[in-house]
């Protein structure tokens, strides 16, 4: 199922892009794409991550959703790519996802960015990347870890049916999981407890107050990442943080199902991420910006 349909495309032929911006010295070959709608003033800021279960995936699958949001948010949006499979193993994604972070606080004032509005969203991969780059920013045990801080905030996130506590489940240990394993740290499940990242590997533990106001959203019947969505959304509301979810439960809004576009779940859940962002951005629940 085309994740870029051609209704979308023809629908934000307004939306400019400028693609495949280097962001980061160390790898030279990691690039951005920045989506946005010509105007004056300031822009608030949506950093996208796209999935792939860690072995796949590229920005330029995540274009429709990217012009979408930069159609109808008014946002400028940074649709990045990072290292996927054994040939980047943890934690070198983690290391150029914060760098591109840190890309968007260097090059603030150039593209004309209001970093007090920036929210970070993911799907899948993508989602647990979010995750772990809002519990980065408060963590120093993370930072010394993976080697990166941030050097600007997250005010809001939208994390669309990912894994966040990866120790759980990598406690399934079944075929799937072994190979999503050794894809994300380049180890096998028996080899991966004693890698020196294995404590950081799993965001839950280090969720606290200050975690960002999040839209999460999940599937109760979805295949691969079945009831992380729930766990996070009463560890985020034990932790006192603002959550808001979307929760799918057809078998046919299965794993990122707001990414194909074809159910009417699908399109209520697009929407749904818009208002959420236009109320973050501008105090108001509107799918169009202006």
């Amino acid at each position: 199922i085309p994740q870029n349909p051609r209704l979308v495309e023809r629908n934000t032929k307004k939306v400019k892009c400028i693609v495949n911006i280097p962001y980061s010295e160390q790898y030279p070959e990691m690039a951005l794409d920045l989506y946005f709608l010509p105007r004056s003033g300031k822009y608030p800021v949506v950093m996208e991550i796209h999935g792939g279960g860690f072995s796949a995936g590229d920005k330029k699958y995540r274009r429709c959703f990217c012009r979408s949001l930069a159609q109808y948010t008014g946002a400028m949006v940074v649709n990045v790519n990072y290292g996927v499979g054994e040939k980047y193993a943890c934690p070198q994604p983690m290391q150029q996802l914060a760098q591109a972070v840190n890309w968007i606080a260097h090059n603030a004032d150039k593209y004309g960015m209001d970093l007090s509005r920036f929210v970070v969203t993911g799907d899948s991969a993508g989602a647990y990347y979010s995750a772990f780059l809002c519990v980065l920013q408060d963590s120093e045990y993370l930072q010394r870890l993976f080697e990166s801080a941030l050097e600007t905030r997250f005010s809001a996130a939208v994390l669309n049916c990912g894994i966040y506590d990866m120790h759980k489940a990598l406690n399934k240990k079944s075929p799937l999981i072994n190979g999503v394993c050794r894809e994300f740290t380049g180890l096998s499940i028996d080899e991966v407890v004693h890698s020196p990242y294995f404590d950081g590997l799993s965001v839950n533990p280090f969720v606290t107050e200050n975690f960002p106001p999040t839209l999460l959203i999940y599937s109760k019947t979805d295949v691969f990442c079945k009831g992380q969505g729930e766990d996070l959304h009463n560890l985020l509301c034990q932790k006192g943080v603002e959550v808001h979810d979307v929760c799918a439960r057809s078998i046919l809004d299965n794993h990122v199902y707001s990414l194909m576009w074809i159910t009417n779940m699908a399109r209520q859940t697009n929407k749904k991420i818009l208002c959420y962002l236009n109320e973050h951005f501008y105090g108001r629940e509107t799918e169009n910006w202006q």
